[in-house]
């Protein structure tokens, strides 16, 4: 299915437009400090990093960052099939943030609304992707990869098991995370069509990914 860029969803905006007018981003770099508290998070078992799995989104909360002000979209993402609620937990959820910038629009966004069945025509607006975005992508079904884990240490500090060398930790025990009172928080990555609509799940684990 194609759209058009001007209003492809033919949704009815607001009055007023606040953000209207963006101005010039620069790509943000998200820090430790930002990823969200894990206080209200239930306890579940981790996704094995390396494992593809499909979910649904069923939330898209607006935002903006505490050191910028950049605007990003909050992805609640939930399991759909059988078999990945039984091994992971049937209230099992998974948090990504979109953030919404000139750089980051085409090459992230885009991307993943294409893997919700979607095609934008021509080069994405900053007013699609604040205003048009929680309508392309809430109620879809998307397939992630998990890629690895963040969490909270005893001192406080946020710490993660991917990304480079010098800024990975080793997955702290479950004997320690129940010490801290913290947990691990997924982290997603390359957004896919989910192949098998009538899957029972169980994830695709993807060795060669493993971290």
């Amino acid at each position: 299915m194609t759209f058009e860029p001007e209003n492809i969803f033919a949704t009815n905006h607001m009055e007023s437009d606040p953000f209207e007018d963006f101005g010039d981003f620069e790509l943000p770099t998200l820090s430790l400090d930002e990823v969200p508290d894990t206080e209200e998070r239930p306890t579940y078992v981790p996704i094995p990093a390396g494992t593809r799995v499909d979910f649904e989104v069923y939330d898209a909360e607006f935002g903006m960052s505490s050191q910028k002000g950049t605007p990003f979209w909050k992805l609640t993402l939930q399991l759909v099939h059988e078999g990945d609620m039984n091994r992971f937990g049937p209230k099992k959820r998974i948090f990504k943030d979109v953030y919404i910038t000139e750089k980051t629009m085409q090459p992230f966004v885009k991307p993943l609304l294409k893997a919700t069945g979607i095609t934008y025509e021509g080069r994405m607006t900053k007013k699609f992707a604040v205003k048009d975005f929680p309508e392309a992508v809430v109620g879809k079904k998307i397939s992630y990869k998990i890629i690895g884990y963040k969490w909270k240490n005893g001192e406080g500090s946020y710490e993660q098991s991917f990304g480079r060398k010098s800024d990975r930790s080793p997955v702290p025990t479950q004997e320690q995370l129940m010490e801290w009172g913290s947990f691990l928080n997924e982290e997603v990555e390359n957004p896919l069509p989910v192949k098998d609509e009538d899957g029972s799940g169980i994830g695709e684990f993807d060795a060669s990914n493993f971290l």
